[in-house]
C-alpha cells in the first residue's frame, strides 16, 4: 500500500502504461492472499518483496518510468491476436507447466506460428506417438481455455499476463490469477471496468 501511495504521490502512477498499473494491482491482490495463507508463506513473501522492489525502482532518477518487458509483451500480444484461432490455441496451450519436453519460449512459439500461419499452413500433426497425441490434445484443451480467458481481460491486464507467461509462468494459471486479482482489489476500492484499461 505504501508503494502504491508513493507512486501516486510522486505523480508516477498516472504516466505508467496500463500493463504496469495492472502489475501493481496484482501486487496488492497478492499481498492480501499472502496474509490469508499459512502454507508456503516464505516463498510467496519473497515473490511479493521482489515485485515491490521492482515498483520502487520506478521513482529512481535513472528509471525509464516503466517496468521491464512491457513493450515486448504488448508486441507479443499483438502477434498472438493476429494468429488464426487454431494456432493461438496451440501456442498458448504449449505454455504450460509441467511440460515434457520442455516448452518452447513464448516469443519463439509465436514467431514460429506466425511464419507458418502467414504461409496458410495449418498446425502440423503430432508425431505418430500416443504420448505426443495426448500432449497435443491437452495443449488444445488448455490453450482454448487460456485464449478465451485472456481475451476477456482488459488490455493492460492482457499485456501483463503475456509478460509473465513470456518470463516462464504457466499460461492458464497466470490468466486465472489475473482474473482473481481483479476481484480481490475491490477490497482496496479499485474496480476494473470490463473491456477497458481503466481502474477507479
Amino acid at each position: 500500500m505504501l508503494t502504491w501511495d508513493e507512486l501516486r504521490a510522486r505523480q508516477i502512477w498516472a504516466g505508467l502504461p496500463p500493463c504496469d498499473r495492472a502489475a501493481m494491482y496484482q501486487l496488492l491482490a497478492h499481498a492480501d492472499s499472502v496474509r490469508a495463507i499459512r502454507a508456503s508463506v516464505a516463498s510467496a513473501a519473497r515473490e511479493l518483496a521482489g515485485g515491490v522492489a521492482q515498483m520502487t525502482r520506478l521513482w529512481e532518477p535513472s528509471s525509464p518510468g516503466q517496468l521491464p518487458h512491457g513493450e515486448t509483451a504488448a508486441d507479443l500480444l499483438g502477434a498472438l491476436d493476429r494468429l488464426p484461432s487454431q494456432w493461438r490455441v496451440l501456442v498458448l496451450g504449449g505454455q504450460r507447466e509441467p511440460r515434457c519436453p520442455a516448452r518452447v519460449p513464448l516469443d519463439e512459439a509465436v514467431g514460429w506460428a506466425l511464419h507458418h500461419a502467414s504461409a496458410g499452413l495449418a498446425p502440423p500433426p503430432p508425431v505418430d506417438d500416443w504420448k505426443a497425441e495426448s500432449d497435443r490434445k491437452e495443449d488444445e484443451r488448455l490453450g482454448a481455455i487460456t485464449s478465451e480467458r485472456l481475451a476477456k481481460l482488459p488490455y493492460g491486464w492482457q499485456v501483463d499476463a503475456v509478460r509473465r507467461i513470456a518470463l516462464g509462468a504457466d499460461a492458464l494459471g497466470t490468466v486465472a490469477g489475473v482474473a482473481l486479482s481483479i476481484n480481490v482489489i475491490r477490497i482496496y476500492g479499485v474496480t476494473v471496468r470490463t473491456g477497458t484499461d481503466e481502474a477507479l
